[in-house]
């Protein structure tokens, strides 16, 4: 038993000194080659065959003769430092390394690893696959081990997949189809280049596949009769390719793409074609030989490519034109006689462009004449040609004036069509007075312009014209009287104040508009605008809330509500105005007797005998803010007029009444609001029938 600890105690010995020398033998080499004994350990497997480290110990333990190294010294560290500096400029790994001497064939290297160009091309094909499959955890060495078991799992696929990406079905069906297998490199990158393809197709392994079985798949039979269910196939196959591709561009991308594999599968189309026409025709009877008989046949070029493209009409356009050509110079049968063809008509229609000129000039000569003689050019295209003409023509000049052009047509491209005037109006030379829509747009963004423009029946609409004035308003009301065309808008103004009550201050608002008036002259200009009547007050609030002398009068008054005196409804955003006939008055005496504008404003109730109202309505209170009395005073005269008109009505009649009692103007442009007994009744009358100033 002594005997056999000492034996194990001496083998354990020799064991640590053998690794003690094999350490620093490596380490002094490894310092000598400046490397790490890593790289130099795992290159000492590629100098000398199969050696192990222990086999080199003597050669550099045996003393040196006259400061010269042993052969074997200098061969191995030849060998060591060869094959440290092959493998550290490729990037192996020591792991690499010894996985590279025990399975070449999995790097598709000889046995011997001889330093051949096939060699080195395949060590570099390694890490370059490594780095596209982003491997940094030395999964295709791990692949390389790994066998498939017994139940056919192959832990090899879950490795390649989770490392690319690449799906585990179409792996194994690609590796199946082509032949490849996941322990070697050329096998991985077969299946690499077969996956980039189908990445940057856009398709997957399935769809490739069946791509590829197109070749074998005939499309007629032995008779030559088109197989329906294969033509399916292609076509099938044909619209996924294409929407993998429009997948994958879009826009001016795809159509590049897509009219550069047009031309090139119309060339392979042409060929086909070419071919088969002259057979065709050679069956029938017409002599061909060569694709030059087929053009003088057809007068189409048969061997253009796909370097040009041209749309049926032009071609169409350019065989006519040279069967023309070839009758006027008596090459075609059955032509002896061009006489009724005049020479000068054929000189310009030997040419297209030629033509086409002439054509346009006859058919459109307003789009070629001299723009300055145009009587119906638009105001943008006159400020355009006036712009060209007042300045020097160069690049930046022309692109302003282009600018400018369409900026005006994109303003009146998105006018927000607000109103709409029809009339009769008198034109010179005409008996009859023409009926004329005018038609009124604005800007859709603050501040406001208006346009108008004008239609009869006997022209086509004039351009857009801009109100040249200023209109601070939503809405106009348009109206033709006088011969002349007017608009009518109103113009509002918030005033927020307070007022003391009770040692309080009190918040107070009030709503005031302005009606103003424009209208066309003679000159075809519009005058600055006019105020018809202002401070209107519309609305007053007292701490928010209508004053007690409005809430108690429309509390009596159910045919006005609260709501009516909202500032928002079209009502109070434009008056209301009419033109009104010098033959609309029935007594002339007291009313106006000839032709004028009625105006209305506000909110519009319908009267008639007996309503219900409020009757002894107290005046309004004297000492108030000032917009307040002219406020509730607007809301006295109001009810006032109610209760006089639903007392005189007759039974079966009704009127109309506005907050703001009617303004008359006429052709002087003088305004009058007519007498409160207006709408009553005729005078003279014992009875109260109604009798209204208007048919």
């Amino acid at each position: 038993m002594l005997q056999k600890n000492n034996i194990n105690s001496v083998v354990e010995m020799l064991n640590n000194s053998s690794a003690l020398q094999q350490q620093t033998f490596l380490n002094g080499i490894a310092s000598f080659l400046s490397t790490t004994t890593e790289n130099l350990g795992a290159a000492f497997g590629f100098v000398d065959g199969d050696k192990d480290i222990v086999a080199y110990l003597p050669a550099f333990l045996k003393p040196a003769t006259k400061y010269e190294v042993g052969e074997d010294v200098y061969t191995v560290v030849t060998d060591a430092f060869s094959a440290v500096t092959l493998f550290t400029r490729i990037g192996f790994t020591p792991r690499e390394m010894r996985a590279l001497r025990n399975k070449p064939a999995a790097f598709n290297v000889d046995n011997g690893l001889s330093k051949t160009y096939y060699n080195l091309q395949r060590l570099t094909a390694f890490k370059s696959l490594q780095k596209g499959i982003r491997d940094n955890t030395d999964v295709l060495v791990t692949c390389f081990y790994l066998p498939q078991d017994a139940a056919g799992n192959d832990t090899r696929v879950d490795l390649l997949s989770g490392i690319t990406g690449w799906n585990k079905e179409q792996l194994k069906l690609l590796s199946t189809t082509i032949g490849s297998s996941y322990d070697n490199v050329g096998g991985i990158e077969k299946l690499k280049s077969c996956f980039d393809i189908t990445q940057q197709a856009n398709l997957d392994v399935n769809s490739v596949l069946q791509l590829e079985a197109l070749g074998a798949l005939p499309l007629a039979d032995a008779n030559w009769n088109l197989i329906q269910d294969n033509w399916r196939t292609y076509m099938h196959q044909a619209d996924v390719l294409q929407s993998a591709v429009s997948a994958r561009f879009s826009g001016e991308e795809f159509t590049k793409i897509y009219a550069t594999d047009s031309a090139a599968l119309n060339v392979q189309k042409r060929d086909a074609l070419l071919a088969f026409s002259i057979w065709l025709l050679n069956k029938n009877g017409i002599p061909m030989k060569k694709p030059s008989d087929l053009y003088q046949y057809l007068l189409i070029d048969v061997e253009m490519s796909g370097c040009d493209s041209i749309s049926y009409i032009a071609q169409g356009i350019s065989s006519v034109q040279l069967y023309m050509q070839r009758c006027q110079m008596m090459l075609e049968r059955g032509v002896t006689n061009m006489d009724e063809l005049p020479g000068t008509w054929w000189k310009w229609m030997s040419s297209y462009r030629m033509w086409e000129a002439n054509r346009k000039v006859f058919l459109y000569p307003e789009n070629y004449i001299n723009p300055t003689l145009r009587k119906d050019a638009t105001p943008s295209f006159g400020n355009f040609a006036d712009a060209l003409l007042q300045t020097n023509i160069d690049e930046a000049s022309v692109g302003e004036a282009y600018k400018n052009y369409f900026a005006e047509l994109g303003e009146l491209a998105s006018l927000v069509n607000c109103e709409s005037c029809q009339c009769k109006r008198k034109v010179p030379g005409m008996k009859e007075p023409l009926e004329s829509l005018f038609l009124f747009g604005r800007t859709n963004k603050q501040p406001y312009t208006y346009y108008y423009r004008s239609f009869d029946n006997q022209s086509a609409w004039t351009p857009w014209e801009k109100l040249d004035i200023t209109i601070n308003a939503l809405y106009i009301s348009p109206v033709f009287a006088f011969e002349r065309l007017f608009v009518f808008w109103t113009e509002l103004e918030e005033i927020e104040a307070s007022k003391m009550e009770n040692n309080n201050s009190i918040p107070i608002s009030s709503v005031s508009a302005t009606i103003k008036y424009s209208f066309l002259n003679d000159q075809g200009k519009w005058i600055q605008s006019q105020v018809l009547k202002s401070g209107i007050v519309i609305n007053y609030e007292s701490n928010y809330a209508q004053d007690s002398y409005v809430k108690d009068r429309l509390a009596k008054l159910t045919q006005v509500k609260p709501d009516d005196f909202n500032i928002d409804l079209p009502c109070w955003q434009a008056p209301n105005a009419i033109q009104l006939p010098a033959e609309a008055f029935t007594d002339k005496k007291q009313y106006p007797g000839t032709e004028c504008i009625l105006i209305n404003y506000g909110f519009r109730v319908r009267v008639a005998r007996g309503d219900v109202s409020e009757t002894g309505v107290p005046k309004p209170p004297v000492n108030v803010p000032a917009a307040q009395f002219s406020f509730d005073t607007s809301l006295y005269d109001f009810i006032s007029i109610y209760n006089n008109l639903r007392t005189n009505l007759v039974a079966d009649k009704a009127v109309d009444l506005t907050f703001l009692y009617p303004i008359y103007m006429d052709a002087n442009l003088n305004v009058t609001c007519l007498p409160t007994t207006y709408p009553v009744a005729a005078p003279g009358q014992n009875s109260p029938t109604y009798r209204p100033g208007l048919m």
